[in-house]
């Protein structure tokens, strides 16, 4: 499991990968909130533990309720603020480009509190890219031979900034998921193989406490 340092209003963060090889653990049914991925712009808000389709960012300010999130090269994306809760965000190229972040932000009501942990992801090292994937994030493309390669984390965090979060406000993990593969499940690395990592965060207690 990766964790780290701690988040103001985030009493649980992290990243369980495959480490030990086979999918990780589910988390407990009765606590836990999983989505539908589909690689959209959906954010939902939870109340209570269950299943919520079609949908690609989750926020609470229930305490002890674990949102989570299933990746293998996408950007799992942990938000935090000590009074306004926990969102839990997938982020692929394609939710990314459609602006999938920016929705999750919008969730908060002081985005300038906001504290972000990009989490693992394909690194730019890895993430060779199309001219028509390149062309939709020309800020982040780094020239490679024979395709260029795209940092999915430098997107990640421009839009982050943009939406309104301080830069020390962002925290970037820069583990790539291809080139640790004996931690962490790649789908480009495993040829499509089966596989994910789960990314999980729960608010603290100041955020209920605030509410009531």
């Amino acid at each position: 499991m990766l964790r780290f340092d701690p988040v103001p209003g985030l009493a649980e963060g992290g990243f369980r990968g495959r480490g030990l090889r086979g999918d990780p653990p589910l988390p407990d049914p009765a606590v836990a909130v999983r989505l539908g991925q589909v690689h959209g712009v959906r954010v939902a808000a939870a109340e209570g533990a269950g299943s919520i389709p079609e949908t690609d960012g989750v926020v609470t300010r229930v305490p002890g309720l674990l949102l989570t999130v299933r990746t293998a090269d996408c950007l799992p994306v942990i938000l935090a603020a000590p009074k306004d809760g926990v969102g839990l965000v997938h982020a692929g190229w394609r939710g990314l480009a459609a602006g999938v972040l920016e929705a999750a932000v919008a969730r908060f009501a002081r985005p300038g509190a906001l504290r972000a942990v990009l989490g693992p992801a394909i690194g730019p090292c890895c993430f060779e890219v199309g001219p028509e994937v390149a062309a939709r994030f020309p800020e982040a493309v780094r020239p490679r031979r024979p395709r260029p390669h795209v940092d999915l984390w430098a997107v990640a965090a421009a839009r982050l900034r943009a939406a309104g979060l301080p830069p020390e406000a962002i925290h970037v993990s820069g583990i790539c998921t291809r080139c640790h593969q004996h931690l962490l499940h790649s789908h480009r690395g495993s040829g499509g193989g089966p596989g994910r990592i789960v990314a999980f965060a729960a608010a603290g207690t100041s955020a209920h406490e605030q509410e009531a």
